[in-house]
């Protein structure tokens, strides 16, 4: 059985231990350097052996030779160019082969970092966009030169490199992660107080413009995070209010491949169906808030009719539950859309009818900004992941058909007869039962209905009579 470690301190990584945890045929292990990541990592998750605890290079080495490991895969972030050094030099020593999954820039930074490499600069370059600094160092130099508030959004490790700035306690923000040895550090360094900010991600573009606000920050510092790491939410934020992004670049451009790579590449190297380990089989239904035997067990899903009328609703895929989320929507009058970049005659025939708008194309972020409702029912489990994340941020519902977990809300079986709307769940548990309550419900309201116009008959013969 192939075996692999999985050094999972990132969105990513915890991801792929997420996926890998559903796959048969895989012996899993996952590192992580504290207990706060590793309490980070997906609940629930079979098959892994988690691993926390930073490694000196010694131990990293002496794990790998007592485990034999076929690949090690390192996840960890970009910034950390000491941990992933460490991790090829323990692989190199002990003959393990080496994956290096990479979060790749936004093609914004990347354009800047080009120019200012043509440019030779050996000082923080400002451009339209940012000012690019090559490193903590010139980064802390160029605040030197200025005046003004400015929000740290680099984490806790490096900053002992801003105590260099000119008044740092008073001027400087930082924004860290609310782990007691992460404030131990921030307050020996003399940041503390009102100006420290200790709150756990992911943020959203709103959060962000409220701190910058708070703060009233002229500047903001960030890391090439990209897009899994917020880069994006942080510098609309600033761009809207008005704020400057002093940009820390990577230390050196780096080779490594992207999840959905790492995945086909173990895909095809150990003969397994990752597409259909992410896919989870059946309708996801909502929680049922009580049971006929009278337990007291709770639930945290509360159901709820929200008003659908000519509200947008985007379906990502168009697949079977695709196709069955649709069949649903249609009995209501909400401006339904589907974004696939295949689909079958039951969407293109909906599509002629105007009874909904296909749009044959990838996904992108900005296709669900004004959606009320979004729905990812692709069969890639990445996508579907990534389309939960941007709705959590934008606070949009989504429902996510492979993933319970990162659900806003379940679809559940509908009954409808006239003004009477009835939804049934059986609480993502069991779909036979939610399946037969449903068609007992339907059942029952047909003959209701067909007795009462019995009735009616009945009562209207007796009147004339």
């Amino acid at each position: 059985m192939p075996k692999l470690l999985i050094f999972a301190g990132t969105t990513e990584g915890r991801h792929l231990v997420e996926i890998l945890s559903k796959t048969k045929g895989l012996q899993v292990f996952a590192s992580v350097a504290t207990e706060y990541g590793r309490a980070l990592l997906p609940g629930g998750i079979p098959n892994v052996i988690v691993k926390s605890g930073r490694m000196l290079p010694e131990e990293m080495e002496q794990f790998l030779r007592k485990e034999q490991f076929d690949f090690v895969i390192d996840t960890t972030h970009p910034y950390a160019v000491l941990a992933t050094e460490n991790i090829r030099e323990a692989c190199t020593k002990t003959d393990t082969a080496y994956i290096r999954l990479l979060r790749a820039s936004t093609d914004l930074v990347k354009t800047k970092y080009h120019e200012r490499e043509s440019s030779k600069s050996q000082t923080a370059m400002d451009c339209e966009e940012f000012i690019f600094a090559e490193d903590v160092t010139e980064a802390a130099e160029y605040l030197n030169q200025t005046q003004g508030a400015v929000l740290l959004t680099i984490g806790s490790k490096e900053l002992e490199a801003f105590t260099r700035v000119e008044n740092y306690a008073q001027r400087l923000h930082p924004r860290v992660l609310p782990m007691p040895e992460v404030l131990k550090k921030c307050a020996d360094l003399g940041y503390e107080g009102k100006n420290l900010i200790c709150m756990q991600g992911p943020f959203s573009y709103e959060m962000n413009c409220a701190l910058l606000k708070k703060t009233k920050a002229s500047y903001m510092v960030t890391k090439d995070s990209g897009k899994a790491g917020g880069f994006d939410e942080k510098y609309r934020a600033a761009m809207d209010m008005g704020v400057k992004v002093l940009l820390i670049g990577r230390k050196k451009e780096e080779q490594g491949l992207s999840l959905q790579e790492v995945l086909l590449f173990l895909e095809k190297t150990y003969h397994l169906n990752l597409q259909a380990a992410q896919m989870v089989p059946g309708e996801l239904e909502a929680e049922s808030i009580g049971n006929a035997a009278g337990e007291e067990e709770k639930s945290g899903w509360f159901p709820l009719f929200i008003n659908l009328a000519e509200q947008a609703v985007t379906v990502i895929g168009a697949g079977k539950i695709a196709k069955r989320r649709v069949k649903v929507l249609e009995e209501f009058s909400c401006k339904i859309t589907v974004i696939a970049k295949e689909a079958d005659s039951f969407f293109t025939t909906r599509q002629d009818e105007k009874r909904l708008t296909l749009l044959t194309k990838e996904f992108e972020e900005e296709d669900i900004r004004e959606a009320m409702l979004v729905i990812a029912a692709t069969n890639d489990r990445f996508i579907n992941h990534t389309v939960a994340e941007i709705c959590k941020r934008e606070h949009i519902l989504v429902n996510v058909a492979d993933c319970k977990e990162e659900c806003d809300f379940y679809f559940p079986g509908v009954v409808r007869k006239g003004d009477l709307t009835i939804g049934v769940t059986a609480g993502g548990k069991d779909h036979a039962l939610a399946k037969s309550a449903t068609a007992a419900l339907k059942a029952y309201l047909e003959n209701h209905h067909h007795l009462s116009v019995k009735r009616e008959e009945s009562e209207n013969g007796t009147k004339k009579d």
